[in-house]
């Protein structure tokens, strides 16, 4: 995991300290030098993507359709303003 995922700064003893961690809550199965999810970690991985549709939409319904017009005007700036610097064709 570490180097398929450097991005997160996480060496290996992180990653096997998890995944010893995930094997001792019955969430995750080693079998050989591979691991796969148990029925009970499926059951809880589930539950956690449920939530997170539940909860992500809540905020969202609750504004008022200007609210939501400000917050698109807003988010148009914010991606105009993080657009990289185009290459000038000069050069």
């Amino acid at each position: 995991l570490a180097e398929k995922l450097p991005y997160r700064n996480y060496d290996e003893d992180a990653y096997q300290q998890a995944l010893d961690s995930l094997v001792a809550r019955g969430w995750l199965a080693k079998e050989d030098r591979a691991y796969a999810p148990t029925e009970k970690g499926k059951v809880l991985r589930q539950e956690a993507e449920d939530a997170t549709d539940r909860y992500f939409d809540a905020a969202w319904v609750s504004l008022s359709e200007a609210e939501m017009e400000e917050i698109k005007g807003l988010l148009a700036k914010l991606a105009e303003v993080l657009k990289p610097p185009e290459e000038d064709p000069a050069e």
